[in-house]
C-alpha cells in the first residue's frame, strides 16, 4: 500500500547519500570540475523523459 512512499523516501536518501560520497572523493582527488558533471546526469534524465513519453504515448496511447 505504501511502497510509492517507501520507494520515493528511500531512493532520495540514497541519492544524497551517493551524492555526498562522490562529492567527498571528488575533492580528496581535486578533481571538483566534474561535480556539475555528476549532477548534470539527473538533469538529462528528466530531460530525456519529458520527450520520450509523448512519443511512447503516441505509439501505444493511454491506457489508465
Amino acid at each position: 500500500m505504501y511502497f510509492g512512499t517507501f520507494s520515493s523516501l528511500s531512493s532520495g536518501v540514497v541519492f544524497v547519500l551517493i551524492s555526498s560520497i562522490v562529492l567527498q572523493v571528488l575533492k580528496k582527488h581535486n578533481i571538483q570540475i566534474f561535480n556539475g558533471l555528476f549532477y548534470s546526469g539527473v538533469g538529462i534524465g528528466i530531460f530525456l523523459c519529458s520527450i520520450l513519453v509523448p512519443f511512447f504515448i503516441s505509439i501505444n496511447g493511454w491506457k489508465p
